[in-house]
């Protein structure tokens, strides 16, 4: 079975179904918000209570570009959606039945130990946000991934939630973040340290993590128009501790 184009295919092999069975693929919804999960390559098989004999072979075709950045595309593996909504890795492309698959990264290969993993760990801890007069947004930001990655857990008092991964990539130096939200929004940010400030940037953009004391980070963004010379604040907010 193929489905979307050939970015999906199913081969059921003869003998994995004991009598006629239709079946459906088609794009899922209601994912878990992770910003590790490659957008656009989720799928379900229908019906869910579907099992095969023998395993069928799922083939996904995916943009890695729409995955965490900074990490190896080669560590990006098919995953099956399990209880409590907990993506788990399959060890190779074969599936069991039905249910929700996507693309996702298998995460760090090792611990990470080095001066530059912890750069940004005056991030860690939870936070109350507050950006010009809204008052009430939560971030609890922890370390995760076997001490390579800042993990990022918001929410705001209206519902909206957002995650983000950050991680010092062996690809190029440098530190990344991907942000994906509950609204739809995803932004991807690298760049690196620079004294005691976080400045993460995209085009004619740079995000400022500033640490004012223990207590207190301003994060603010600026554009500029003309490459630099001059810039505009797009946002201006505050963490604070509890």
């Amino acid at each position: 079975m193929t489905a979307f184009g050939g970015a999906v295919s199913l081969v059921i092999p003869a003998n994995a179904l004991t009598a006629a069975t239709g079946i459906t693929i088609r794009a899922a919804s209601a994912l878990p918000l992770d910003p590790h999960f490659v957008q656009g390559s989720g799928y379900e098989i229908l019906p869910a209570g579907l099992a095969f004999a023998i395993p069928a072979r799922l083939t996904l075709r995916f943009d890695a570009g729409n995955g965490p950045s900074g990490v190896p595309e080669s560590d990006l593996r098919l995953h099956v959606l399990g209880a409590g909504a907990t993506w788990e890795p399959l060890t190779d492309a074969t599936v069991p039945g039905g249910g929700t698959y996507g693309v996702r990264w298998t995460g760090p290969r090792s611990a990470c130990g080095s001066s530059q993993d912890r750069e940004f760990d005056f991030w860690l801890g939870s936070w109350s946000y507050t950006e010009g007069a809204g008052s009430g947004a939560t971030n609890e930001i922890t370390k995760e991934g076997r001490g390579c990655l800042v993990e990022e857990h918001y929410r705001d008092p209206t519902g909206v939630q957002g995650r983000s991964v950050s991680l010092f990539s062996r690809s190029d130096g440098r530190w990344h973040q991907t942000y994906i939200d509950s609204r739809g929004s995803r932004i991807v940010l690298v760049g690196g340290r620079d004294g005691r400030r976080m400045v993460l940037e995209r085009a004619g953009e740079r995000w400022i993590w500033d640490p004012l004391d223990a207590q207190t980070i301003h994060f603010y963004a600026e554009s500029t128009s003309d490459g630099g010379q001059t810039w505009r604040f797009i946002f201006d907010g505050r963490y604070t501790r509890p």
